[in-house]
Formats: C-alpha cells, structure tokens, sequence
C-alpha cells in the first residue's frame, strides 16, 4: 500500500473510538485504490448497500425499523466507508420524523452531498425482503485445491481455450479490512463470454489466496474484475461479490465490462 493511501486511511473513523452520535461521513476516494490498474477503466457498475439496523422515531416517538437497500455508482470519486456509515445511521435512531419520506429526503441528502452522486435509497418494510439470489454457474467449493499460496497472486490464474459463454462462483472468498485487518466474508460471482475462459481449479486458488488480502470490499472486486480482463482479454466480463454483514451493513460491488440501468437487489446465502 502507498505512502499516500496509508496516511489517507489514518484520517478515518475506522478503527478508532468515536462517538455513538457522529454523523459525518468519511469518503474514501476510489483513485487511491485505482492507481495500480490505469486510467482507462474497462469496467461500470455499482455498490449496492443492505442496512438491516435503520431505525428513527415517529412525531409519537415510536421506533420505526426498515431494511434499507442503497444504491451509488461504481464511478462516484468515492465509496463512503462502512463504520462512518453505520455511525450516520445510527445517529438518527432517536431522531423524530413526521414520515418516511421526510427521513428519507434528510439521510439522501447527505449521503448525494457527500458522495457527489445520485444516491437510491429502497425501503423494505416489516414481513418484506429482497428477493433470494441464487449464483450460477459452476460452483468452485467443490474443487479441490490444488495450489496453496502464502497471499494473493494474479498468477495462479490459468485459461482454457473455449468458445461462449463461461459462469462461476464461489461462498469461499474472504479478505481483509486495509485499516483493523478484521476478516471480511463474502461470495463472488463470475461470468462472461470469449473464446479464453478461467480455467476452474486455478480460479479457486487464487480466490482462497485473498484470504489475507488487505483492502475495502469494492476495490477487492475490481482486483479480481481486473487481474481476469488481462488474463483473458473477454468479449464480456462480470464480477459480483456479495460480503455478509458487519456492523448491520452488508456491500455488494458489481462490476461488468457492459453500462446496464438493471440493478440487482438479490440477497444471496449468509446475507
């Protein structure tokens, strides 16, 4: 890691005590992880975000509770840091709205004016939930390993020559926190078209020699979307990896070498 994205990372709330009722939130720019991979970026999509603990008071002080989904742009300059967030929340616990609505203009309005981007915010309501997500394809926890690394190497990755489409995933990948080195846990799902597909079990040894990788769950993503477009140079690719829960929050990056307004709001096992 970087002079400059160490020096950054000890400006943040994260790993620090604070305050139960902080409400600023701390920006991560996506440069300081996006150096390494260029400029020109072969990749869209965006973060997805479950918070399963939002909470505020009604003009009677009753609690009301909401499982809550927000959307931003994987070009926003940054990503809002998952502690921060979980802080801004809560801040609103015993905060008094007259509706829904009015709670939803306030936090969406700090959140567009923090990240500078358009910001979606879906309420799901008691007995609601979003739909289940099944992965596709062929399912690597099945494989044997057959290359064991002391930490994350683009190497180990290996293609096949095929022709179509190619589909993959996996419920083994973990990675670290750059700032508390707490594990992070999650799921990743692959696909695309070429004629070089990933070949499976190499794949699966690169996947599980991130697990002492150090970095945010969304630049981990693109890691993995960017070390597959070198490697097999697609017609199409799309990574998504769906980490569980810390903290009441759970992020989900989707990448895709192809721009979709389709979002994908599916909670997929652990989630």
């Amino acid at each position: 890691m970087d002079h400059e994205r160490q020096q950054f990372l000890k400006t943040l709330k994260l790993g620090k005590d604070t305050a139960a009722d902080d409400n600023s939130l701390d920006i991560v720019p996506r440069a300081l992880a996006r150096r390494r991979h260029g400029t020109d970026l072969p990749f869209h999509g965006y973060d997805l975000w479950n918070g399963y603990e939002v909470s505020f008071l009604d003009s009677d002080g009753k609690p009301q509770v909401y499982h809550l989904q927000l959307v931003y742009d994987a070009h926003s300059d940054g990503i809002v840091e998952s502690k921060s967030l979980k802080l801004f929340f809560n801040s609103y616990n015993n905060r008094a709205f007259p509706s829904r609505a009015a709670f939803a203009e306030e936090v969406g309005a700090h959140l567009r004016n923090a990240l500078a981007c358009p910001v979606a915010l879906t309420f799901f309501e008691r007995n609601q939930r979003p739909p289940q997500r099944d992965l596709t394809g062929l399912l690597l926890d099945d494989l044997a390993l057959t290359q064991r690394a002391g930490g994350y190497d683009p190497d180990l990755l290996q293609t096949v020559q095929a022709d179509g489409a190619f589909s993959l995933h996996t419920h083994l990948l973990r990675s670290h926190c750059p700032v508390t080195n707490q594990p992070d846990w999650g799921a990743v799902q692959i696909s695309g078209r070429g004629a070089r597909h990933p070949e499976p079990q190499s794949l699966l040894n690169y996947i599980v020699a991130m697990r002492s990788h150090q970095d945010f769950h969304e630049a981990c993503c693109e890691t993995l979307f960017m070390d597959l477009w070198h490697l097999l140079n697609p017609d199409e690719l799309n990574v998504s990896c769906h980490y569980t829960r810390r903290g009441g929050w759970d992020i989900n990056p989707i990448r895709s070498s192809r721009p979709t307004d389709t979002r994908e709001r599916g909670l997929v096992w652990r989630q």
